[in-house]
């Protein structure tokens, strides 16, 4: 549903992106296409001009009109001077303005996204389509655009003036131009065909770049570098391969437009020798005509770069629209239920649940649970059975295929989503930090807690050693590869992140499962601390974390197969009574 990689999106759309984009800012283009149109007019006005100095003022000797003549092409280069130096400013910041609206939208679009959308395609990938793509789009804008546009204005422009002077001569180059056209299309399909491929290809060699350097200390630790490498070289050599037929086909143009351009000045030139010896040119004519013919070809000189650039934007441009088209089903209904967070009770009812990522991999199936107002439910059963997906349904990160989950007697499908998972705090076995110190990080979404308040809250968890064995205390630097940090103490300041925001439900998954007895000691006390009046959900790889809870559910076979109290379960003798035989028999 997500996979982008997979959508069979057109070349139209990227283009329709980029009008798009181009037509928010219309007062600054139509102050552009004034400039061009000046610009344009004064390139075209110029070997006129050259023609009559030719025959009205050096062929009569006449140095007064040769003087004037001088004087106004002067002004003309000067008007062209500006008028390029505008040009050009303009359009690079109208690139930039362009661009800097892109990236937002992207991140935008990214922020509203299901976990579904990140599980189903790579990071990489999506970090390319955010950078290289949109560096991609940058060129595109910068450079290949304000080409693009100074050509086709030229061109028309030269044209126009060609046939004025000579229409059948300007025939000549029409024809040309024509052949030329219809040359460039047919390559620029192959070549959006290509680039766009390699584009992919590139993505997916990021995903695999970034991959490795994630997962580098397993990697060395199960000695899988020759695999890997093995792996990375199979991408690669695929991205070197798209990149050898890109250039193939952008480099076609370097031999065939230039040869068509040189058969067409031979052409034009002799027979403008031919109708000057019939007395149909004079030597201004042919001079002018020349001089609008060698400046309207020098416009397509490189043009299979230029060509290149515009068919990498497209394609970038079509790699970005196909995120930004990506649609999300988890979102707000019409007036959706939003009350105060003080109001929230934390009642929790599943009913015939069922739900799976995939269709006919059902990953829990007609889940039936009532759980009340500050309860604390423990989650158990074998990894991969659903305890994670069935918290995950309750904060709407996915949704179900059927039935309904309900808090506090709405169906979570009818809360507004921003106070639906406010009102709920995770904490999962990987503590997350953001880049910033460690207050900033304990107060994130919770700006007005103070110093002395993070600080009070951490020490009632039992955190305080935390701040005093750091130099700079609360205001110590992290981020997500911190190291100043144990596993434990991690999880102290994320119990302390969670109750600051005061949520009325905490979900716990497996919390513990990643740190040493002694910390588990100090996080199971703060724990308890924090679960007090809130609904609690604790997915527990250890018994020993489990048995003060109200009521147990284990998980077994996509589907709830035993729930109740420690004291229920082992009187039942079943399943529970033999996974608690076991533990105790350790």
């Amino acid at each position: 549903m997500y996979k982008l990689l997979n959508e069979r999106t057109k070349q139209k759309d990227g283009i329709a992106l980029l009008v798009r984009e181009f037509l928010r800012y219309k007062k600054r283009l139509i102050v552009i296409f004034i400039c061009l149109i000046i610009s344009t007019v004064a390139s075209v006005l110029t070997p006129i001009l050259l023609k009559y100095a030719i025959d009205d003022a050096i062929g009569k000797n006449d140095l007064n009109k040769l003087w004037l003549y001088s004087g106004i092409f002067l002004g003309l280069l000067i008007i062209l001077g500006i008028m390029f130096n505008l040009q050009g400013r303009l359009t690079r910041e109208l690139a930039q303005k362009i661009i800097y609206g892109i990236r937002n939208k992207i991140f935008a679009k990214l922020q509203e996204l299901p976990m579904e959308f990140f599980n189903e395609n790579k990071s990489g990938d999506i970090i390319q389509r955010l950078t290289g793509n949109v560096e991609g789009l940058n060129n595109f804008f910068s450079e290949g655009l304000v080409r693009l546009i100074l050509t086709v204005f030229a061109l028309v422009g030269f044209l126009t003036g060609m046939i004025l002077l000579n229409t059948t001569l300007g025939l000549w180059v029409v024809i040309s131009v024509t052949i030329t056209i219809v040359y460039l299309a047919i390559q620029g399909v192959v070549l959006n065909k290509f680039t766009k491929k390699s584009l992919d290809s590139e993505a997916l060699l990021a995903s695999q770049l970034q991959e490795t350097l994630n997962g580098f200390q397993i990697i060395k630790i199960y000695q899988k570098e020759k695999e890997f490498l093995a792996e990375f070289q199979a991408k690669n050599k695929r991205f070197y391969k798209s990149l050898l037929k890109t250039a193939f086909v952008s480099t076609l143009s370097d031999g065939i437009v230039p040869f068509i351009f040189s058969t067409t000045v031979v052409i034009v030139v002799l027979s403008a020798l031919n109708l000057y010896t019939q007395h149909v040119m004079t030597q201004g004519d042919i001079i002018a005509y020349l001089t609008y013919l060698v400046s309207f070809y020098r416009r397509f000189d490189g043009i299979s770069g230029l060509w290149s650039n515009i068919q990498t934007g497209i394609a970038s441009a079509t790699r970005i629209n196909e995120l930004l088209k990506a649609k999300t089903n988890i979102t707000n209904i019409k007036d959706p239920y939003s009350p105060a967070l003080d109001k929230i009770k934390g009642k929790i009812d599943f009913k015939h649940v069922t739900f799976s990522y995939k269709p006919q991999e059902v990953v829990l199936n007609d889940i039936n649970l009532s759980v009340d107002p500050g309860q604390t439910i423990a989650m158990i059963g074998p990894t991969g059975g659903g305890k994670t997906s069935f918290v995950n349904l309750i904060a709407r990160l996915y949704d179900v295929n059927s039935g309904e989950v309900i808090l506090d007697d709405v169906n979570v499908k009818e809360w507004d989503l921003l106070s639906l998972r406010k009102s709920i705090g995770y904490l999962i076995q990987d503590a997350i930090f953001f880049t910033g110190t460690i207050f900033e990080n304990l107060t994130y979404d919770n700006p007005g807690v103070t110093k002395e308040e993070a600080i009070t809250a951490l020490t009632k968890l039992g955190g305080e050693s935390i701040i005093k064995e750091l130099d700079k205390g609360i205001d110590t630097l992290v981020n997500a590869d911190t190291q100043v940090l144990s596993g434990g103490q991690k999880q102290v300041l994320a119990l302390t992140r969670l109750m600051l925001r005061n949520p009325k439900i905490i979900i716990l998954d497996e919390a513990t499962s990643n740190i040493d007895t002694k910390s588990e000691k100090i996080i199971q006390k703060a724990i308890e601390t924090v679960r007090v009046g809130r609904t609690a959900f604790i997915i527990a790889h250890r018994l020993s974390t489990i048995f003060n809870a109200d009521k147990i559910v284990l998980i077994q076979n996509n589907t709830i197969a035993e729930s109740g109290t420690h004291d229920e379960l082992i009187r039942k003798n079943g399943i529970y009574f033999n996974i608690y035989s076991k533990f105790i028999g350790k």
